[in-house]
């Protein structure tokens, strides 16, 4: 009798591990899934700021007719070079110097360059853009930009952009990101000296390599910038990390600093205001 209870426990033992691996329990979120999408969080907003300082202050640079003045109380400083065909190419240098506050709060150093091939109204028209010890915050940026205008449709104008910038955070987090991404202006173009009235809509894919281990970022649902806003008011991005499906929720359109992560059915609600970098 006892043989036969060892063997009917054996059996379902079997049974019962096989059921786990054909139905793995959903892991839901730990510390380290948490911090990896904080990271995140905290380099979309770098790279989100960075594009608005080259919309910002590169349209200043194409209207100057000196080589170089300040702005915004003295930093940036912005210098522009000319090329031989009526001015183009056009390279513009934004210098925050050894540091200065910027109009949104934040500690900006080093330069932001600029290399423009036409007026940026033209289609076809590229920037192509590279750092040179800049910092956001504390935060090291390295790498290029490279932007395409793609045209105007139905007044919505909309520009394709391939980078491969890293991030280092500080002494214990680089994030290495690779983009092919769509930013489409659907108002506010028309007005670049006015951020106040943007509002863009950011789609596609990121391919990330955080010390080491690698994971994808794709938008589902495009990331909403409204200009009169600190932060990002809405869309979807999953992170896939191996098999595990982290989601990031930046909102309804409402202006806050609020954003949830969901995974496994479990679901947090963060702050970004607490953040690091925004």
């Amino acid at each position: 009798m006892k043989i036969r209870i060892y063997v009917l426990i054996a059996i379902l033992g079997i049974v019962f591990t096989a059921c786990e691996k054909n139905n793995p329990v959903k892991e839901g979120l730990t510390e380290k899934s948490l911090q990896l999408v904080a990271d995140e969080a905290d380099a979309t907003a770098i790279i989100d700021d960075i594009m608005k300082d080259i919309d910002f202050y590169s349209e200043i640079g194409e209207g100057m007719n000196l080589k170089s003045a300040a702005v915004d109380g003295g930093c940036p400083v912005i210098t522009v070079e000319r090329g031989d065909d009526n001015g183009w190419p056009r390279t513009v240098t934004i210098d925050f110097g050894d540091g200065c506050e910027t109009r949104n709060g934040k500690i900006k150093s080093g330069k932001v360059i600029i290399t423009k091939s036409a007026k940026w109204k033209e289609e076809g028209a590229t920037r192509s853009v590279t750092f040179e010890e800049f910092y956001v915050n504390g935060a090291l940026v390295e790498g290029t930009k490279n932007i395409i205008n793609d045209g105007e449709k139905n007044g919505v104008w909309s520009f394709s952009i391939n980078n491969s910038i890293t991030i280092t955070l500080d002494d214990t987090i680089k994030v290495s990101r690779t983009a092919v991404k769509t930013r489409e202006f659907i108002a506010g173009f028309d007005t670049p000296r006015n951020r106040a009235d943007d509002l863009i809509h950011v789609s596609g894919t990121v391919t990330v390599n955080r010390n080491g281990k690698t994971y994808t970022r794709e938008i589902t649902s495009p990331l909403v910038i409204n200009g009169a806003c600190r932060f990002i008011v809405a869309g979807v991005v999953e992170i896939t990390r191996n098999d595990e499906i982290i989601t990031l929720d930046y909102g309804d359109g409402s202006c806050d600093s609020k954003a949830t992560i969901s995974k496994g059915g479990e679901t947090r609600e963060i702050d970004l205001a607490k953040r690091r970098r925004h």
